[in-house]
């Protein structure tokens, strides 16, 4: 494992952080970081290994666009911060999974010999 994607949950209510690291659930301090000046308490929801982190957070970001949080008010929220149903929550390992195969395959069965998806 080179690194996790994660979701990272605002207490009492459907707002979440997609973001990535190259530590394990237990090493990373994301959430310490995040939680200064946050009065809702972070949690980390989900975390997906992998071996390629960053393209399956910039492809989860793409997906989830539409569901982006921006408040102008609230900025420590905008960026990576989303609203999510529950199901989507569920499906966030699913989603990753999915990504994930989908580079491995597109990388095995490049006609671009020199160009590797996931480097």
């Amino acid at each position: 494992m080179n690194g996790l994607v994660y979701l990272i949950h605002k207490e009492d209510s459907d707002i979440y952080k997609i973001g990535v690291t190259r530590k394990s659930l237990k090493e990373t301090k994301r959430v310490m970081e995040l939680q200064t000046g946050n009065e809702k308490k972070l949690s980390i929801a989900k975390g997906f290994p992998t071996d390629i982190p960053f393209k399956i957070e910039t492809v989860m970001h793409r997906l989830w666009k539409p569901k982006k949080y921006i408040k102008e008010d609230f900025k420590e929220l905008e960026g990576e911060w989303f609203i999510l149903t529950m199901e989507e929550v569920e499906q966030f390992i699913f989603e990753c999974t999915k990504i994930e195969n989908n580079i491995y395959f597109l990388n095995e069965n490049s006609t671009l010999s020199e160009t590797k998806l996931d480097e």
